[in-house]
């Protein structure tokens, strides 16, 4: 699934928010730790996506759905 595919889920079901999990917490791959969320905002502005739908956690935090 790359960041595009899931933001136009997103986008299809008119969802109110999108969460960007799963990055950070492990050095898996050759891209810096920081590249997904990165991608995750620059794929958001390309699409018209509002930056204030995008939830990036930070390691740990939680957030309550409104």
């Amino acid at each position: 699934l790359n960041p595009n595919d899931a933001l136009l889920a997103y986008r299809a079901l008119g969802a109110r928010y999108i969460a960007g999990v799963h990055w950070g917490a492990f050095d898996v791959t050759d891209e810096h730790l920081d590249q997904p969320p990165k991608q995750l905002i620059n794929d958001a502005a390309s699409l018209g996506i509002d930056q204030g739908a995008l939830w990036l956690f930070a390691l740990g935090e939680t957030r309550v759905i409104p």
